[in-house]
């Protein structure tokens, strides 16, 4: 999907230019703590409702996004050595 790692190295550049170290675990809104927090849950129901879309399940949106930019920002920490 992203050619020449220009996502990882997107990431790297934004966490350099802030000055902060690249997370080894998914943040907590990419986690299924925050997908099971049931005020977590409403907010996602009332947004979708909001949007007019098809419900989707919180816990499955959090968990493809995990699988989708965890792998990015292992190697966006390689990156930054």
């Amino acid at each position: 999907i992203f050619a020449d790692n220009a996502l990882a190295k997107a990431i790297a550049a934004t966490f350099a230019r802030r000055k902060t170290g690249i997370p080894e675990q998914p943040p907590d809104a990419l986690t299924p703590a925050f997908a099971g927090d049931p005020a977590k849950q409403q907010q996602w129901t009332a947004f979708l409702q909001g949007i007019e879309t098809d419900l989707l399940p919180l816990a499955d949106v959090v968990a493809d996004l995990a699988a989708f930019v965890m792998p990015h920002a292992q190697a966006a920490r390689a990156i930054q050595g």
